[in-house]
């Protein structure tokens, strides 16, 4: 299954419409949701929901990421789990959130599907999204309601709406909402889906995506298929952006090895945080069809990528993280390598730092990658590791390798 934080582009689907169930995979969405709110009238979610597996099927064999997005619990949400967790869906996304105890609900009710489904147990994701005032102020702790939560999706329609905002090609009445949400996530350590374009125009759609992409965003959802394939290459890095952050490694490592503090390219004075921040361009510059794991679900017990469920869990447990399940602080094991385990309850594989090891567990491979690749030598490492020290509450923190279990 292709983790979370490498897919572009989420797709809406009408729930009922069969026509565009069929075309959507055509789209080159990454992620593909059948959706069973807004986009499907309650006389039409019977339909839906026996559609529901067949759709599934489909988009998983077009190499797509499946979602669906059921209706409010306290609604018609759990008739839906009862129809489309037959299916198994990658993903699960829960409208109008605004309290964790929404979330720790969802949580609850679909590990009971997984085990009347013999899905393997934690192995479907939760996307809450976020459509109301109170549920952006609260979308940290959203974020961590659940182990099953890898990314957040932030609407735009529902939230004007709250707001009282006019709407606006430009999207300047949601700017600050956007800013909040992606602090929100990152902060909480999942990635950050940001607000559809509900225009049709290409052009309103790729100014709107570059301007989330400049933000902080690597994700956007869509609900116009044509615009899935520019939101890919808007928040896709170009040959000539990978080449300039080689460049960019390649000076810092070289004033590193004569001692200097930092480098000087094309004019720019580059720094520690400024290499760390190129990390991940060479992982995000290949298709995300490229980086994916489970091509299928299981529709037993076992799991595929493995003997036990937990080989294609959402998150496997970090040898540096405490037994508590809390990853608060430093373990033993961390002390002695030199590693950095954050003081947050998450890990973040695709936060900047000095040399990025990402345990693609539901990829089945494990993928080193600092800098495109080009992992650096010990003695880059410890150099790195006595320049950078930031202060953490009163200690210092070695921020050299991080060790990741999110996927």
């Amino acid at each position: 299954m292709i983790p979370s934080r490498l897919c572009r582009s989420w797709l809406f689907v009408p729930g009922a419409d069969e026509p565009a169930l069929a075309a959507a995979a055509a789209s080159g969405a990454d992620v593909l949701i059948q959706e069973l709110e807004d986009f499907t009238p309650p006389a039409r979610r019977a339909q839906a929901r026996l559609l529901a597996p067949g759709v599934f099927a489909a988009w998983r064999e077009a190499g797509a990421v499946v979602a669906v997005r059921v209706n409010p619990l306290d609604g018609d949400g759990i008739d839906d789990l009862a129809a489309v967790m037959r299916g198994a869906p990658d993903v699960v996304a829960l409208p109008k959130v605004a309290e964790p105890d929404q979330v720790r609900w969802l949580d609850s009710e679909i590990a009971r599907f997984e085990r009347d489904c013999g899905i393997a147990i934690g192995s479907t994701r939760l996307l809450p999204n976020i459509e109301f005032a109170r549920g952006l102020v609260q979308a940290a702790a959203i974020a961590k309601a659940s182990p099953r939560v890898e990314a957040c999706l932030l609407a735009s329609e529902d939230l004007a709406a709250d707001l009282g905002a006019e709407r606006g090609r430009d999207g300047l009445e949601l700017a600050y909402a956007r800013q909040r949400f992606l602090v929100e996530c990152v902060a909480a350590g999942v990635a950050a889906v940001d607000a559809p374009y509900t225009w049709r125009d290409a052009e309103g759609v790729e100014r709107d995506t570059g301007w989330a992409r400049r933000l902080g965003y690597r994700a956007k959802s869509v609900v116009d298929p044509a615009h899935a394939a520019i939101v890919n290459r808007v928040l896709t890095p170009s040959a000539d952006e990978v080449a300039h952050a080689r460049r960019l490694i390649a000076a810092f490592e070289s004033s590193r090895e004569r001692g200097e503090p930092r480098a000087e390219l094309d004019g720019s004075l580059v720094e520690v945080p400024a290499p760390a921040a190129r990390g991940g361009l060479a992982t995000r510059a290949r298709p995300a069809s490229q980086l994916g794991g489970c091509a299928t679900r299981a529709s037993s017990s076992r799991c595929p990528r493995g003997s036990t469920p937990s080989g294609c869990s959402p998150r496997r447990r970090s040898p540096f993280r405490r037994d508590d399940g809390r990853g608060i602080g430093w373990t033993p094991a961390a002390r002695r390598t030199g590693s950095w385990c954050p003081t947050t309850r998450r890990n973040r594989p695709d936060r900047p730092s000095l040399r990025l090891v990402d345990r693609a567990a539901t990829a089945g491979a494990r993928l080193a990658t600092h800098s495109f690749g080009i992992a650096p030598g010990r003695a880059t490492a410890r150099t790195w590791s006595r320049s950078w020290r930031p202060a953490s509450r009163g200690r210092s923190s070695t921020a050299v390798c991080r060790r990741s279990t999110r996927t």
